[in-house]
């Protein structure tokens, strides 16, 4: 897992899916303050941040990736506003699974003592949860800290690209 900034200027973002209280950009153009563009693309987000992801808006942005998600978590505009919102869909996913299937597996498998596809299956799921949930936490909290850590940054003129 890691967490990043960039500093620069969003030139675009397409908006995939949404639902719930997230959504997937399906790429964001950010032109980089040293004038290199970069596309990132398959983006998490929860959708507190589309009012703050559109193009032409210049500041720092935070990114993070924890196992095979990646996404936008926090911003920090030019124009002083500011937004950490980290998306935690699959933080809640990745609990469910462990914390109902434990407990279905042990029954299942207290019953007989036998691996049939009644317990193998919330085996599964249990595995997922407990290896995913860990990555899942310890992003947030890298990605919380590092936003609480770059308080002091306020993106001005000097650090966005040149137009």
């Amino acid at each position: 897992m890691s967490v990043w900034t960039i500093d620069g200027t969003i030139e675009s973002a397409d908006e995939g899916r949404s639902g719930w209280a997230q959504m997937i950009y399906r790429s964001i153009v950010v032109r980089e303050a040293d004038g290199e563009t970069a596309e990132h693309r398959k983006l998490v987000a929860k959708q507190d941040m589309r009012a703050l992801i559109a193009p032409g808006l210049s500041g720092r942005f935070y990114f993070y990736k924890a196992g095979d998600q990646k996404g936008i978590y926090a911003v920090r505009a030019a124009s002083g506003e500011e937004l950490l919102a980290f998306p935690n869909f699959a933080t809640w996913i990745y609990a469910i699974c462990f914390f109902v299937s434990l407990p279905i597996f042990l029954l299942n498998w207290s019953e007989d003592g036998l691996f049939n596809l009644f317990t193998l299956t919330p085996l599964v799921a249990t595995v997922i949860g407990a290896v995913m949930l860990p990555i899942q936490l310890m992003a947030r909290s890298q990605a919380i800290a590092q936003f609480e850590a770059d308080a002091g940054f306020t993106p001005d003129a000097e650090h966005a690209p040149d137009q």
